[in-house]
């Protein structure tokens, strides 16, 4: 229980005309009837302000509501604070209007006033004074007046900002720092979509350095970990945190703990809800979607053109939830809320169908895209196919047509490689089009979609081995045929003997000699027995860089795998197109591009005739 201090002061009157007899009532009534008292209500002594309690009562004023002196007008108050040898001139004012009869201020509060509005040094103990001023409304010169006097030990606060600084060792952007949200003093957050990356804090933004980081040397336990201040960048990379995969994040950084939170919040369920769903907007009937995959939901059912629409709830509640990004009506991207923007803020949009009838809604929380389709239903009189296994590639200009052969049937026979497939309908375009259904290899049922299908939903077809095909779609019936011809199949290339792990991360003692690669098979990645262009490895990779050797020529002028870009960072990824680089190739002398490897077990799939890589964290 804290003691309380009570400060009661006299009440100084000031008097001039309007319009009535003050001379009088001065006479009649000295103290203009009730008194204006001001109490203080503060801890014994100095107030000593800790910013871990920024948002408890530091300091607690009261006061009587003083006289209008029978005019039967209102009376409006004023707070002052001012050092205690000052004289009120350049104060801090507030206006607080009328029927106002007490203010708490915070430990934050006061703080400021004393250090930042009276300019006071942080961390010294000042002395100040407290004023409330009573003035009747139309009647300026009937005033009265209060004061007390306190004392208080200020603090300076450990920041007022946060930024992140995404990265990595000698290659921070600092110029597109990430601004945290200030729940709190010194505790700062960050809720949103992340990829893969490294990471700093800093308080100032546009500056790497100085910044808060890792403390490698102990952890609080899964997802949380300790930090250090640092003037300069620490030597090697162990001083980074890190996001693994790509997901829906809330950050926290405790500045008084020096801890750091990373929590992974992508939501696990998800429904729709509107008057174009089946259960309107009652929080009872909502639409619940399936999950197919992390972040990724479907549903099917019939939707209406009533009222606003639909959007998508995370829980049975209006709110966290998933609105329509923009009003561009060929805008399919999501905004994430989690709480009501406010219906009036223009921000609680909703997606629309254009008739009644049973769709196909498929949200993807990772990449913020939405996709729908009736199902079952397309007009149109084309169909084309596209993919790395057509003559044309995924270039949907140079995709290739099918022959119509009636009642929505289509047939193409020619040559296809080694790859996959899927179909459109209008070159020059992606959407709309089909899409496997699903991942079951021996399923050749297609779904169709407008607007385009993303994440777990964009499969397409697989053509393991080069040769003249024969497709076949129905696109009534949705589903597809796959019949190999036979014939000459294009010369595939020579299939490496082995493609080998080169660079500080691999598991080698000398990872970058290429004379102890040779012998070594715990850097060896080995073709599969059944498809000798499949190159697989498993096992654990330290703290550095990583390329590949295809043929571990001791020039170092030989053949290799590398990232598309130098520094990238090596985390799980399905399908990442890698660069083949012929380093005697005058031409590819400069390029040494290289991963960034964050130690860890890994699984690794090179597939040599499409140059993708496969890369699973166990």
């Amino acid at each position: 229980m804290k003691t309380r201090l009570a400060v009661v002061l006299g009440t100084l009157l000031g008097m001039a005309s309007c319009g009535l007899d003050v001379e009088g009532m001065k006479e009649t009534n000295p103290d203009g009837g009730t008194p204006l008292e001001l109490t203080v209500s503060a801890s014994d002594g100095t107030i000593v302000l800790n910013e871990r309690q920024s948002e408890e009562t530091a300091l607690g004023l009261s006061w009587t509501t003083g006289s209008n002196y029978g005019t039967g007008n209102a009376i409006e108050y004023i707070l002052d604070i001012d050092l205690a040898d000052g004289d009120w001139i350049g104060c801090y004012t507030e206006n607080l209007g009328r029927r106002v009869y007490s203010r708490d201020i915070t430990v934050e509060e006061l703080n400021t006033i004393l250090t930042d509005e009276l300019e006071t040094v942080p961390g010294s103990e000042t002395g100040f004074k407290v004023r409330v001023t009573a003035s009747v409304v139309d009647c300026p010169d009937l005033v009265q007046t209060s004061e007390a006097k306190c004392s208080a030990t200020t603090y300076r606060p450990v920041s007022m900002s946060l930024f992140m600084t995404t990265g990595g060792a000698g290659a921070w952007n600092a110029s597109e720092n990430i601004e945290m949200t200030r729940s709190s003093a010194g505790i700062f957050t960050a809720e949103a979509i992340f990829d893969a990356c490294e990471f700093i804090f800093n308080t100032t933004d546009g500056n790497a350095w100085p910044a808060y980081v890792r403390d490698n040397t102990s952890d609080n336990g899964e997802g949380t970990f300790n930090a250090i201040y640092s003037e300069t960048a620490p030597a090697g990379t162990d001083y980074m945190f890190s996001i693994r995969e790509k997901s829906f994040y809330r950050i926290t950084v405790n500045l008084f703990d020096l801890t750091v939170s990373i929590e992974d919040i992508l939501s696990k369920t998800l429904y729709l809800i509107g008057d174009a769903t089946p259960g309107g907007w009652s929080l009872d009937n909502l639409s619940e979607m399936e999950m197919t995959g992390k972040g990724q939901f479907t549903w099917t059912g019939t939707l209406s053109t009533a009222g606003e629409g639909f959007k998508f709830v995370t829980t049975r509640n209006f709110w966290p939830g998933y609105v329509k990004a923009t009003e561009d009506p060929d805008d399919y991207s999501l905004e994430y809320f989690a709480s009501d923007p406010g219906s009036t803020s223009g921000e609680d949009l909703k997606f629309k169908v254009p008739e009644v009838g049973e769709y196909t809604v498929n949200a993807d929380l990772i990449n913020m895209t939405v996709s729908y389709s009736k199902t079952g239903e397309a007009e149109f009189n084309t169909l084309y196919i596209i993919g790395d296994a057509t003559p044309g590639g995924w270039d949907n200009n140079k995709a290739t047509e099918m022959e119509p052969a009636g009642n929505g049937t289509y047939s193409w026979t020619g040559e296809l490689n080694a790859g996959s497939f899927r179909f459109i309908v209008t070159p020059g375009t992606f959407n709309p089009g089909y899409w496997k259904a699903n991942d079951n290899p021996d399923d050749m049922s297609i779904v169709y979609s407008e607007t385009g299908l993303s994440g777990a939903d964009d499969r397409s077809f697989s053509i393991s081995e080069a040769g003249n095909y024969t497709i076949t779609a129905d696109t009534e019936a949705l589903v597809i045929s796959i019949r190999n011809n036979g014939g000459s199949p294009e010369p595939q290339p020579e299939a490496f003997e082995a493609i080998w792990l080169i660079g500080d991360a691999s598991p080698a003692s000398n990872g970058w000699s290429l004379d102890d690669a040779e012998t070594n098979d715990a850097v060896k990645m080995k073709p599969s027995s059944d498809n000798p262009y499949l190159f697989s490895w498993t096992g654990s990779l330290k703290n550095g860089e990583l390329k590949f050797s295809c043929d571990l020529q001791r020039d170092w002028n030989g053949i290799w795998y590398m990232p598309e870009t130098n520094g990238k960072t090596f985390t799980e990824t399905s399908g990442e197109t890698i660069l083949l680089i012929d380093k005697s190739l005058p031409e590819n002398s400069s390029i040494d591009n290289k991963w960034k490897v964050t130690a860890g077990d890994y699984t690794i799939t090179v597939n040599q005739l499409t140059s993708t890589m496969t890369v699973i964290r166990n």
